[in-house]
């Protein structure tokens, strides 16, 4: 190879490499991103949970239809599969 062509390569694998580290870099700074969003949806899921035993007595004298006790219901198993699930891939 000539002398041009071996600089020519090497400014290539250089820039390749300064892209993978910048990727890299990227998907580091999003899973930081990622676990602060996740914490934040943590905190406010155990804040929400809190204020619904709180104020579960009051629901005791509110008469709901059908669709909004199935709607609760449904609320309510889908944050218990979410808390367990995320515990047990956390733990």
């Amino acid at each position: 190879m000539d002398p041009l062509s071996i600089t020519a390569a090497v400014v290539t694998f250089i820039d390749v490499a300064v892209h993978i580290k910048d990727s890299v870099d990227k998907i580091g700074q999003n899973r930081q991103t990622l676990k602060e969003l996740t914490s934040d949806v943590i905190d406010e899921l155990i804040e929400l949970r809190k204020l619904c035993q709180h104020r579960e007595g009051d629901l005791d004298r509110v008469r709901l239809d059908y669709d909004s006790i199935r709607a609760l219901e449904s609320l309510q198993s889908s944050v218990v599969s979410f808390d367990l699930g995320w515990i047990r891939t956390h733990a």
